[in-house]
Formats: structure tokens, sequence, C-alpha cells
């Protein structure tokens, strides 16, 4: 059954509502151009919360005592750098992403059936409750490390960096540091929530629009009598739109997101072979192995939602030339017939995100990487 979008209206937007209220908390505005406040803003951000907090830990790998101490200190400046690195990426890439948008109201706006309407509806939800989860694992670390120094009677802070005076006494001085480094480790934490949050909700949504659009081109030419071969032409040459534009997306995606996830490529690589070297150097207690296994696997599994959703859209980009075979074409006009074999033949390239123009982000990368940290970690037992 169809329904007019008129009566009943589906926006997909919604499952960005949330990303969207934290990048403005962060200086990512939709504007086509910032005002001087919103500049001073995001340059805040940027100098002073990123700036300070990363400047504070190079200093503190001076202060080192040992290689140990300088391998467990050295992964959050390189977590730190790349969360920085990312963010930034994305500032440059605003307009492009704000474009998609306007291009996702575009097929927001065909008639839908109940049922596509009812599935869109469904992944806002979905999308919006991925964001929760995430946004309390993400600042749950943040809120535990703060639990910790609040009861080390001033011993320490959150994370253990170099501060220019002694923060431990008086006792305002130290809750002033406490409260000014808890506020940067909240945005911070924001920060990397939107930087790894972002790309699998567009895939996600991108994925089930491709689905309708492969459902529309099925359904073409199987009501028979009720519409004649000039309006299914009309109808396939509507579905060719739009599934341009869903390739539009993609690109704009490419362009964008691929940067961002060739940077957490390189960042995940470095850390396994952090990982892995302090292992092999310093023989763990158990719970130290514990925490090494269970970082190893964080930095892993936070590449797995994109290479999963990227992976997805290749698939379904697959189907393409098995919906048309789907559809009634044999009974439609001989420009109908014409025209789903030049389609085809555009459609015979898989369309895969490429991180960086080297990695490939699909689930067969994300074992590659799964099979190196096991080595790396094999490696090591073996040698020590």
């Amino acid at each position: 059954m169809e329904i007019n979008l008129e009566e009943r209206k589906v926006v997909t937007d919604k499952s960005f509502e949330y990303i969207f209220s934290v990048w403005k908390f962060l200086g990512f505005y939709k504007d086509d151009s910032y005002s001087f406040l919103q500049k001073v803003h995001v340059a805040f951000i940027i100098s002073c919360v990123n700036g300070i907090t990363i400047l504070s830990f190079i200093v503190q790998l001076f202060f080192v005592e040992d290689l140990k101490q300088l391998l467990n200190i050295l992964p959050m400046n390189v977590t730190l750098v790349s969360c920085m690195v990312k963010f930034i990426i994305f500032l440059d890439k605003r307009r492009e992403l704000i474009g998609i948008h306007h291009l996702i109201a575009k097929l927001d706006s065909r008639q839908l059936t109940s049922e596509e309407i009812e599935s869109l509806e469904n992944l806002n939800k979905f999308c919006k409750k991925i964001f929760f989860i995430t946004f309390v694992l993400f600042e749950g670390m943040v809120h535990s490390a703060a639990v910790n120094a609040a009861f080390s009677h001033r011993q320490t802070l959150l994370f253990d960096v170099w501060m220019p005076y002694d923060y431990h006494n008086p006792a305002s001085v130290y809750w002033a540091t406490f409260i000014v480094q808890f506020g940067f480790f909240i945005t911070m934490a924001l920060e990397n929530l939107t930087n790894d949050l972002s790309g699998p909700l567009y895939f996600i949504m991108l994925n089930r629009h491709l689905e309708i659009v492969l459902d529309r081109i099925a359904r073409i030419g199987w009501d028979k009598g009720s519409r004649t071969q000039e309006e299914n032409y009309q109808d396939f040459i509507n579905c060719i739109e739009d599934h341009r534009t869903v390739l539009s997306i993609f690109d704009i995606l490419q362009n964008t997101i691929s940067h961002t996830l060739f940077v957490q490529f390189v960042t995940t690589g470095v850390l396994l072979s952090m990982e892995a070297l302090l292992y092999l150097l310093y023989p763990p207690n158990p719970t130290e192995l514990a925490i090494i296994v269970s970082y190893v696997l964080d930095i892993t599994l936070e590449i797995l939602p994109c290479c999963y959703y990227c992976n997805n859209f290749m698939a379904i980009t697959d189907r393409t030339v098995t919906a048309i075979f789907s559809s009634n074409f044999m009974e439609q006009s001989l420009k109908f017939r014409k025209t789903a074999i030049i389609f085809m033949q555009m459609t015979q390239k898989s369309h895969v995100v490429v991180a960086g123009k080297v990695f490939p982000v699909t689930l067969a990368t994300f074992m590659s990487v799964m099979k190196v940290a096991y080595s790396l970690l094999t490696v090591a037992t073996r040698l020590r």
C-alpha cells in the first residue's frame, strides 16, 4: 500500500539529532559560514581543550623513569592526537557532510510503502539507542577515572600528566585542576564518540535507503492493469535518480569518512605494536594481562561497526542487477528495456569504501586486523 508523504512523513535526519547536538557543543555548526563567536568557540575546543591536554601528555613523556612507564603513557598520547586529527577532518569536510542531509531529505520525499516508512522509523530509534549505549561507554570511562582520582586524597588526577605547578596542595588548587581536567576529558570523549559513530550511522541509513530503491525496482511491472508502460518507465527513471542520489552520498562519505578511518587504522596498528612490545618486555601479572587483552580488543573492535556497515553497502550494491531482473521488464516498453540494460552496465562495479585510498573498509580487513593483533601477542609470548 502506497502512502502519500503529505499524510505521513519520515525524516531520516532524526537519526543524527544527537550527533549534531554534540557536534554543536564541540563547535561543529550547520551554518554555511561561521560567525566570529562560532570561530572563537571551535578555536577554543581545538587549541585549549585538545591542545593543552595533548601538550600536558607530551611533556610528561620527558619525565618518564623507564621504558615501561613510557609504553604505558604513549598509547594515550597517540589516542588523543588521533582524536584531534579526526575531529579536524570532520570540521574541514563540514559542508560536504551537511550536504548529505539535503540528499537524504530528497530520498525521504519519495512515496514509500507503510512498511518502508516503519523500517526507517525503527532505524531512527535504533541509531539513537546506539548513540546512547556508546555515550555511556565513552563517558563511563572518564567518570570512572574521575571517581578514582576523587578518592585518592589529592594524590592523583584523572590521568597522570605534567602540570607546571604542584597541584596537590592546597586543596582548592587540586580541585580546580581536577574540574578543568574532568571537563576537558568529557569534551574529548564526546569528540571521540562523534568521530567513531558518525560513519556507522550514515551507512546504516544509507544501506536502508538503497534497499528501498532496489525493492521499488523489483516491484516495477508486477502491478498489472493498474499502471501503464509509460508510468512504469517513469517509476524506473525515478528509481535510477534515487540510486544516483544514494551513490552521491556514498561518494561524499568516501571523501570524508575514509580519511578518519585511515587515521583509525593507523592508530590501531601503532597501539597494537605498543601493547605487544609492553607484553614482550615486561611480563604482566594477571590483572595487567587482563587490562592488555581488554585494551587490544577495544581498539580493534572500534573499527568493527564501520567495517560491518560498509561491507553491507558493498553487498547491497551487488544486488542491483538482481533487482532489475526481478522486475517484470520483459513486458515493458522497448525504451524501458534499453534503459534497464544501460543501467545494469553502469552498476556492475562494487562500491567499497577505501580508507585513505589504502585499506578497503570491509569485514575481511577487520579480520586481518584481528589476526595481526592475535599474531603480535602470540609472537610476544613465544619470544618472552
